[in-house]
């Protein structure tokens, strides 16, 4: 089980934490970190990029992915 925490700089703190590290794992949520819960990252066509954004819902971390066409700066 992962748990995440977002920093003051934007960074994001990932940490690997078994269930099995119950006292690890309720001294890492006092100080902030909560369950992260991953999302896969979607396929790109070229000219595309797969944008990450982080979202608390109901107590969670939660990954979440969109697709942005490239900016392409081209002259003329």
């Amino acid at each position: 089980m992962y748990l995440a925490r977002k920093n003051n700089d934007g960074t994001i703190d990932l940490i690997d934490c078994s269930r099995q590290e119950g006292e690890r794992m309720a001294e890492l949520r006092n100080t902030g970190f909560l369950d992260f819960v991953p999302s896969p990252q979607p396929d790109v066509k070229p000219g595309e990029t797969a944008v990450e954004t982080l979202e608390i819902v109901d107590g969670k971390m939660c990954q979440k992915w969109h697709i942005e066409a490239n900016e392409t700066n081209n002259p003329g």
